[in-house]
């Protein structure tokens, strides 16, 4: 009993520190003008690199990124209003350029964009290891680079990229052993 207490009381005191984060997210937003956003299934989402996050998952759901680049790409827009920094909204937006030297760029941004906004620590903390949907958009972006090298016909560059990947996360749940 005392350990399911003890439990409970974990979890409201997390509970509140959860609300009392989205608080003072929600009160920052007013300053800043950031408008509550709710998504597919209801939820009421104010912290703006959530937003951007699902909107960028709303945009991966659509069939044939290619066939509907013009509603991709505002979601994108929309995504990249709410965090600069989106990983995934430049990997997105890599998919849908037509222009290989566009497509390097976006993801030199989406590379950039994660790195800015973890430390040292992070990366350090997580080699070998990076898999899960924290870390999905910045292994996709140096797969995609590894592949658009591949295509360009830089193999020495892609191969780096592909160690890299495969020291990140030793499982290799992207699959850039493929690309070897």
């Amino acid at each position: 009993k005392i350990f399911n207490l003890c439990l409970s009381c974990i979890f409201v005191n997390e509970h509140y520190l959860m609300v009392k984060d989205e608080f003072e997210l929600l009160k920052k937003g007013e300053q800043n003008e950031i408008e509550p956003y709710q998504d597919e299934i209801g939820r009421l989402i104010i912290n703006p690199k959530e937003i951007a996050q699902d909107l960028c998952c709303q945009a991966w759901d659509i069939p044939d990124p290619m066939e509907n680049a013009e509603l991709v790409n505002e979601l994108i827009e929309e995504a990249l209003k709410y965090d600069k920094n989106c990983c995934d909204a430049y990997v997105l937006k890599s998919l849908i350029c037509s222009n290989d030297t566009e497509k390097m760029k976006n993801l030199d941004l989406a590379i950039k964009g994660y790195e800015t906004i973890h430390d040292a620590n992070f990366f350090k903390n997580h080699i070998g290891s990076f898999h899960g949907p924290e870390f999905n958009p910045y292994m996709k972006s140096f797969y995609y680079k590894a592949e658009l090298l591949i295509k360009l016909k830089k193999q020495e560059e892609a191969q780096k990229i592909i160690f890299l990947l495969l020291d990140l996360d030793k499982n290799d749940h992207i699959g850039a052993r493929c690309l070897l």
